[in-house]
């Protein structure tokens, strides 16, 4: 195990009050003189009353944790979709802007800049469609511009698949300081049924929000809010819904 974690619990016959707990905190180059340093406190303590602490048998007692070992919560990773048995959804598969990334592991930046494309850029849909399938006048624009996205936000182009909350902050924060025309959030939708977003990226100044789904190990985008669940969707209340006038009166953006 390589520690990243320590703690220490300190006894001795002389400690009247107790044992002296050190909390396990991380391994940094001060953590030795912050432990040193506790003694030194508790032996000039124990001098007042003509005491000697450090003449005396002592025990520290050491916890250490590797915390690289115990992810801290879900993660969501994306490279090539395995090939599987197709599942039901209930996600509205029309919705869905299909990454297809056979030869690499990318499509968490392919989902993001395509729907970011599909957001923010007044294209007809036939441009669209084939900047992302990679045809005619939009032949290679999807691959370049997500390529620069990655280099510009160093990211490494070498891993099997890309985690979510790593990643997609460094994309959003980079495009909300590029430019002042929108302030992008993220929302991701799993295939498990579930409403709530398995993860998101949100400040409370965002009015672009953009929408991935992810399942099987792959991100997908969504190019249709409303038809995502098959009805309306509010961002805020993490609920569908199917009559604005009803939604409104409860709404917490608007409460």
């Amino acid at each position: 195990m390589h520690p990243t974690h320590l703690g220490c619990m300190i006894s001795s016959p002389l400690l009247t009050g107790g044992d002296i707990p050190v909390p396990v905190r991380q391994i940094t180059a001060d953590t030795i003189n912050t432990i040193l340093n506790l003694f030194n406190k508790v032996a000039q303590s124990k001098q007042q009353g003509h005491v000697t602490l450090l003449g005396e048998p002592f025990t520290v007692t050491i916890t250490t944790v590797d915390r690289n070992g115990l992810p801290a919560k879900r993660q969501l990773k994306g490279g090539a979709r395995r090939k599987l048995a197709p599942i039901r959804h209930k996600v509205h598969d029309q919705c869905l802007i299909k990454i297809r990334n056979d030869e690499d592991s990318y499509c968490l930046f392919y989902a993001l800049q395509a729907t970011m494309v599909a957001t923010t850029r007044t294209w007809p849909r036939w441009k669209f469609y084939d900047y992302l399938h990679d045809r005619k006048g939009q032949r290679g624009q999807l691959q370049q511009e997500t390529l620069k996205l990655m280099k510009q936000t160093s990211v490494p182009l070498d891993l099997d698949a890309y985690d979510a909350d790593t990643f997609i902050p460094r994309v959003v924060d980079y495009w909300n300081n590029l430019q002042q025309q929108h302030r992008f959030a993220v929302f991701i939708f799993g295939s498990s049924g579930q409403y709530k977003p398995l993860y998101k990226y949100v400040n409370n100044t965002y009015d672009t929000p953009l929408l991935l789904y992810y399942n099987d190990s792959h991100f997908d985008g969504v190019q249709n809010q409303s038809g995502l669940f098959g009805r309306r969707y509010c961002l805020e209340c993490e609920v569908p819904y199917r009559r604005a006038s009803q939604h409104n009166k409860s709404c917490k953006a608007r409460l």
